[in-house]
């Protein structure tokens, strides 16, 4: 397999033998790993962060989203410390009452796969990548009208779409509109597009159906928990420090070296010269 020929010697690599990767996006991630030295396996049985992560949470949710977490326990299971937090509007309900879950990586990285995307930070996205062009009058602004509009399908937004584009930059920019007749159907076609690939009228997904519970930004995600309001009897919070559940790998870098490990960097570069 040609991939495996170009591995490397890896330092922490804790396999028998040499390693033998599938294709290369393994062999990068094998690279990340040996470079910050965190040990690994090809296909482990067991995993470093299990060991690492020497507690368990359990916590209850008052939707089913599990948007409201108003009491969450931390176990320390190798010293058996326990702590209690409780929001301020919760009640001491008896827990036997209520579901009570344990916390899975899932609870927070919740859209490994198709993660929607809310209207505005698709259209940055489309504006960035040059798939809008930017110099249109208030196009964001009609864009995330247009999008936000309830379409009863995506048939329905297939022809009002591109339709109220065209007539908008027609009524009120008429000059602009002769000459760049062609760009602004294009931005149509992309307005189109971010919308297909997250809105579902027939199955009642819309925006915000599925909520990102990574970071804080769009949805409250880790301020479910970490937010300050969750104390114990005694008065000490959850911690709100990002470090408490992961890593920072760059902070505050024009050009972090993680971006060159990951192989990403050569393209925001691209995408900047745009």
């Amino acid at each position: 397999m040609g991939v495996a020929e170009e591995a490397p010697d890896f330092q922490v690599f804790r396999g028998p033998g040499r390693p033998r990767f599938a294709n290369r996006a393994e062999l990068e991630c094998a690279k990340l790993l040996d470079y910050y030295g965190v040990p690994w396996d090809y296909e482990p049985t067991t995993f470093v962060l299990l060991a690492l992560w020497l507690c368990q949470v359990h916590f209850v949710a008052s939707d089913p989203a599990r948007q409201t977490i108003p009491w969450v326990e931390y176990r320390n299971t190798r010293t058996g410390l326990r702590r209690e937090y409780r929001s301020q509007d919760w009640t001491s309900r008896p827990l036997q009452n209520v579901p009570l879950f344990e916390m899975q990586c899932v609870d927070c990285h919740n859209r490994p796969t198709h993660s929607f995307e809310l209207p505005e930070q698709a259209l940055d996205k489309a504006l960035v990548l040059g798939e809008i062009p930017v110099g249109l009058p208030f196009v964001k602004k009609k864009g995330i009208e247009l999008l936000k509009v309830n379409y009863a399908t995506n048939t329905e937004a297939a022809e009002k779409i591109p339709k109220e584009l065209d007539g908008f930059y027609r009524q009120n920019y008429p000059n602009l509109y002769t000459q760049r007749a062609s760009d602004i159907g294009r931005t149509a076609q992309a307005l189109l597009a971010i919308y297909n690939r997250n809105v579902f009228p027939d199955l009642k997904v819309s925006w915000g159906t599925y909520p990102n519970n990574l970071g804080h930004v769009d949805f409250p995600g880790c301020f479910r928990c970490h937010d300050g309001g969750h104390a114990t009897a005694e008065g000490e919070s959850i911690t709100g420090e990002c470090n408490s559940c992961h890593e920072t790998l760059a902070s505050d870098e024009a050009s972090p070296d993680i971006l060159k490990k990951l192989g990403i960097a050569e393209r925001i570069a691209a995408i900047q010269k745009r």
